[in-house]
């Protein structure tokens, strides 16, 4: 590993052999002495870039909004306008101008832990955790977007996207659709109610560890996880 660093080194992320030492002892690294001052060079040298690197301000693409309008942005209330805990926040948003018309007419409902600009997203749990408005969209919902689909909204998710019940969302319990007072499975359940009940055609979801598989099994509906290859 090389790195490289124009004009003098900020003396502020100066790195010491002793340093070196401390540090690799602490992680029960040994490094032959004679080498701690070169660990120290290299160590100074990075240092110094991610102090750079720190002081840059984030960088956020901007979001077209002639181009991806959204409207009518609320929080819906009572179980009917919710769809018995199905939704978690209401909006509309489609592309003026799409790049094809494969999802033509198609809506859609994104899980409430995925970034829709402007949208508050409160991953289940809300508060200063989890409730948090985004100034991007995620690809997927440009991808959506693009290819003619539908927003109508976010769909419930469970706490922290972690419990495979549907009774621990900040937004409420999530009925099952054929079973009111029963669980729809998590954690993407206001997906899979959302889709089983009609009010969308389709939902995103995520799945690391059945997050979408309980649920479409416990709503009767298809959970699609595509595979990743390593």
């Amino acid at each position: 590993m090389s790195v490289l660093v124009l004009g003098e080194t900020d003396t502020n992320s100066l790195v010491t052999a002793e340093e070196v030492e401390t540090l690799a002892r602490t992680h029960g690294l040994t490094i032959p002495t004679p080498e701690l001052q070169d660990w120290a060079v290299l160590l100074t040298g990075l240092n110094h870039c991610a102090k750079e690197v720190l002081t840059i301000p984030d960088y956020y693409p901007p979001v077209d909004l002639e181009l991806y309008p959204r409207t009518n942005i609320h929080r819906p209330s009572g179980e009917e306008e919710t769809d018995c805990g199905g939704w978690a926040t209401k909006v509309t948003i489609k592309c003026t101008k799409p790049r094809s018309n494969e999802l033509s007419g198609k809506t859609f409902a994104i899980k409430d832990a995925i970034a829709v600009a402007g949208v508050k997203c409160g991953n289940g749990i809300g508060g200063k955790v989890g409730d948090w408005v985004p100034n991007v969209d995620a690809t997927l919902v440009t991808r959506i977007l693009d290819a003619g689909g539908v927003i109508l909204g976010k769909s419930a998710c469970e706490a922290g996207c972690l419990v495979a019940v549907s009774d621990t969302s900040i937004t409420g319990n999530v009925h099952n659709p054929y079973a009111y007072g029963y669980s729809t499975g998590g954690s993407s359940s206001g997906s899979a109610r959302l889709v089983s009940t009609g009010q969308v055609d389709m939902a995103i979801g995520a799945d690391q560890g059945g997050s979408l598989r309980k649920p479409s099994a416990n709503c009767g509906v298809v959970g699609i996880k595509p595979t990743c290859k390593c």
